[in-house]
């Protein structure tokens, strides 16, 4: 894994990206990322941690192409962390976030979104269709972010976590 350190201005990203002292993933399902951060892990409420994670996750999708379409999409059925754009093709992100106190912890926060989080998001995803009658499709990952300290993180980003029809 490497290290990424990430900038608060979005429009840093592709400086980051094109720099030799960050190199590229080889492993495209990890990443691991370093960020300042202003209040102590051991602080932030889960509330705080979920935000951070959900930051991060914003953040990396740019750095993979992704067009950040929205954070926190809120209708009546509930919310989509962040919706993205990627080739074409709107994706549902639900970012889950732990904090840990070692690297080496086995946590792995994709397996708190349950088949009752699937079936809200095929909801939610009917939702935005509705309100985007033009789109051709949608896809639903997941990434899963470790904090591990207070200025580095694991991620992992499954796409196409789950599908419409699994029940």
């Amino acid at each position: 894994m490497s290290k990424t350190n990430l900038n608060n201005d979005l429009n840093s990203e592709k400086r980051i990206s094109e720099s030799p002292e960050y190199p590229s993933e080889t492993n495209e399902g990890s990443s691991g990322i370093q960020e300042k951060e202003h209040i102590p892990l051991e602080k932030m409420s889960s509330r705080q941690i979920g935000q951070k994670g959900e930051e991060i996750a914003a953040k990396y999708l740019i750095k993979r192409g992704y067009k950040v379409l929205q954070s926190n999409w809120k209708c009546q059925v509930g919310e989509v962390d962040i919706v993205a754009e990627d080739n074409n093709n709107v994706v549902l992100v639900e970012v889950k976030t732990r904090r840990i106190a070692h690297k080496d912890d086995s946590v792995m926060p994709e397996l708190a979104v349950t088949k009752a989080k699937q079936e809200k998001y095929r909801t939610l995803a009917l939702m935005y269709a509705a309100l985007h009658p033009a789109l051709e499709s949608i896809r639903f990952d997941v990434i899963a972010i470790n904090l591990v300290a207070p200025s580095t993180a694991s991620l992992r980003h499954l796409i196409g976590a789950f599908s419409w029809d699994e029940q």
